[in-house]
């Protein structure tokens, strides 16, 4: 009997349409970070940066785990004043990058770029 883990989306699936998704927002810029000799562990697996603000988004299967690591190195990017959020799909994703430009767009007196959910 397969797992219920097995039929969810993989990480990387994700991470693809979320990517893709940004990557049609104007004003923005992302990138991945994956895994390699010269990262850092723990480190969220996309940045997103808009209006000169940096968030960072972990993505993880809807039944993953965020480890140590990776909740030791979001406190210290939130204490360096970035935001992160762990989101499990792309309508979390959207939902956290939503929020991240009102955050902008209110603490700037309203002067926030349109950002489309297309």
């Amino acid at each position: 009997m397969a797992s219920n883990k097995s039929k969810e989306p993989k990480e990387k699936t994700i991470q693809g349409s979320i990517m893709r998704w940004l990557r049609k927002q104007e004003y923005v810029w992302c990138d991945c970070y994956h895994g390699s000799p010269m990262s850092q562990a723990g480190v969220p697996d996309i940045q997103v940066i808009y209006d000169g603000r940096v968030l960072w988004l972990e993505v993880k299967r809807p039944s993953g785990k965020v480890t140590l690591i990776q909740k030791t190195v979001h406190d210290k990017l939130r204490r360096a004043g970035s935001i992160v959020h762990v989101v499990r799909s792309l309508e979390e994703a959207q939902r956290a990058f939503s929020d991240f430009v009102l955050t902008i767009a209110r603490e700037s007196g309203g002067n926030g770029k349109e950002i489309g959910r297309g």
